[in-house]
């Protein structure tokens, strides 16, 4: 069979390239395969797919990857049976057959008119460029020049276009071999789990270390890591910090960049590395990632009750800043007042309530009822029958006084 125009798949098999005819007859609803070697057999129809017209895909419009083949795909062709998918692939001569859910696909962004149409502007405001190479070539047109493929699952792809959602992932457990404070937990676990994170800060703030952490944690996901700069001085210090005697990994670093040291690196390989048998520990010894997890969780808790502390400790500033101004201004007017007292489990909420139905009162010229009286008694304890004799503002001012004495024992 011509695979290019048909695909059959028997009992889950791709077999195109093996069957020479295939029938299906109405009357016996079976299919009848006569295969290349001249074997003839019959198929009970839900044993059999075959499917024909198959649409023909641009090959350079996605990048297709498989576990222990390596596909350099050249022709797609894209079948199809009750929604499902399958192609067949040509890649260096050779034809493959897949259900298209068992390939990791991805998608060329410039296949995109509107995504290509923002490159192709990108591209040509490259020639503006200052940054020119030896031999006079623009360097970033050049790269711009070299670039066909652009993921659709790249951070790349959501400048191009806006519609395109960032890719997030949920990282589990996480290490922090450098150490961290709450602000760099929340920076390591932010540059992990999206396409593009911003970490900025003062210098001192512990950048490096976070950089440090972000590397650990990438490298324990499997992936490698590049750490680019537009100087020297900032990878170097990575590889410093990598290299202190505590760690000793910095053989792990290939410090690459211009073509010295791109030569440099490859002369200074010895195949010689360290010694890492000391690195080995007791089982019985080692913290297991998932504990380290559940330590970092536990630090992470910490971190937040640390948080609320540090606004409290500033409410509490502010509140007892403002109570001060306040009490400096209510002893001027309140010299010939005795103090008085509510219950002491009222709220300072419960008591702004009062405060206000007071002023209320006062705006509308009223004057305080019995049953107000009664009600604050109750409610409150205000049982001082000399209370309400005095002036308005005097009242208000009292229990302004009492607001703030009750909003501080809450904060402490």
């Amino acid at each position: 069979m011509d695979t290019l125009k048909y695909m059959i798949i028997i009992k889950g098999e791709f077999k195109t390239k093996q069957v020479k005819f295939c029938k299906f007859d109405d009357k016996t609803l079976k299919y009848t395969i006569i295969y290349n070697n001249g074997k003839e057999y019959q198929y009970l129809k839900e044993n059999v797919i075959v499917m024909s017209n198959p649409i023909i895909l641009n090959s350079q419009d996605y990048l297709v990857e498989i576990p222990n083949i390596k596909l350099n795909v050249k022709e797609i062709y894209e079948f199809s049976n009750l929604g499902i998918k399958y192609w067949h692939i040509l890649s260096d001569g050779v034809e493959y057959d897949f259900k298209k859910s068992d390939l990791s696909i991805k998608e060329n962004s410039l296949s995109n008119l509107k995504s290509k149409k923002v490159f192709d502007y990108f591209k040509e405001i490259s020639e503006l460029s200052e940054l020119i190479s030896d031999n006079g070539n623009i360097i970033l047109k050049k790269y711009y020049e070299k670039i066909d493929f652009i993921p659709n699952d790249s951070a790349l792809s959501v400048f191009l276009d806006s519609t395109t959602k960032p890719h997030h992932r949920s990282i589990q457990n996480m290490i922090f071999p450098f150490g961290c404070n709450k602000s760099q937990y929340r920076a390591v676990k932010n540059a992990i789990e999206n396409q593009i994170s911003i970490i900025q800060g003062p210098p001192g703030t512990g950048k490096t270390q976070t950089i440090l952490n972000i590397i650990a944690n990438l490298l324990l996901n499997g992936n490698s890591v590049i750490v680019v700069s537009n100087n020297n001085t900032a990878t170097l210090n990575i590889k410093e910090k990598l290299s202190k005697e505590e760690y000793g990994v910095d053989f792990m670093v290939a410090a690459l960049g211009s073509s010295e040291n791109k030569k440099k690196f490859i002369e200074e390989q010895s195949g010689k590395y360290p010694n890492m048998s000391s690195w080995t520990k007791n089982i019985n010894e080692v913290l297991s990632i998932t504990e380290i997890s559940k330590i970092g969780k536990e630090l992470q808790s910490l971190y937040n009750l640390q948080e609320e502390i540090a606004k409290e400790k500033e409410k509490k500033y502010q509140i007892e800043l403002e109570a001060r101004h306040f009490n400096e201004f209510a002893d001027s007017i309140l010299d010939d007042c005795k103090n008085i007292k509510i219950r002491s489990n009222i709220t300072s909420d419960k008591i702004m309530k009062l405060w206000m139905d007071l002023q209320s009162i006062n705006k509308k010229n009223r004057k305080i009822s019995i049953f107000f009286k009664l009600k604050t008694f109750f409610l409150y304890g205000l049982y001082d029958k000399h209370f309400y004799e005095q002036k308005m503002y005097k009242i208000i001012t009292m229990i302004q006084r009492i607001y703030y004495e009750h909003v501080i024992k809450e904060i402490d």
